[in-house]
């Protein structure tokens, strides 16, 4: 069947007046499965406090503005993140549930999208922007499977929650 909504969502993004428009700036998505414990426990996945140290040494290596984005259930963490960018001076926006058309215009024109692997990363993929994702651990396997076999390990650097901290942080 037709899905006219995906078709202008991947045509024709809706340009999106936001406050970093004109700036270089990059998005950041962490799920808010990530304050859950026991999903941690499944899944190898970062502590929310491991995430915070992300986005902060994040913004330390590209000293650019700051888009939190993700949905409603996310809003734990980018609450949590925008706390943490407010008390350290980082430049941040909170985007939460916006419209798809809206969002994928401000993904295209990011530097670098960073977080979990999610479909806004296959968004930010189709329009080449440069991505450091992470996936839980027993999905090791699919790393990189939506990424063009052009991008992948230089566009797209996927890893798993078990590398090392800095190897993932060295790709920021």
């Amino acid at each position: 069947p037709e899905t006219k909504c995906l078709d202008f969502i991947d045509m024709n993004p809706v340009e999106c007046p936001h406050p970093f428009a004109g700036q270089d700036y990059y998005m950041f998505y962490c799920s808010g499965s990530a304050m859950d414990a026991r999903c941690r426990q499944e899944t190898g996945g970062w502590h929310p406090d491991r995430w915070e140290k992300f986005m902060v040494d994040s913004y330390d290596k590209l000293q650019m503005p700051v888009y939190f984005v993700g949905a409603k259930y996310d809003i734990p963490m980018i609450q949590r993140f925008a706390n943490r960018a407010t008390e350290l001076g980082i430049p941040h926006h909170c985007f939460v549930q916006p419209n798809p058309a809206n969002l994928v215009y401000i993904i295209k024109d990011a530097k670098k999208w960073i977080g979990y692997q999610s479909g806004l990363g296959v968004i930010a993929e189709n329009y080449n922007v440069p991505q450091v994702e992470l996936i839980f651990n027993q999905y090791e396997k699919m790393n990189h499977t939506w990424a063009k076999k052009a991008n992948r390990n230089t566009v797209h650097k996927g890893f798993i929650f078990e590398v090392p901290y800095e190897i993932v942080l060295e790709a920021v």
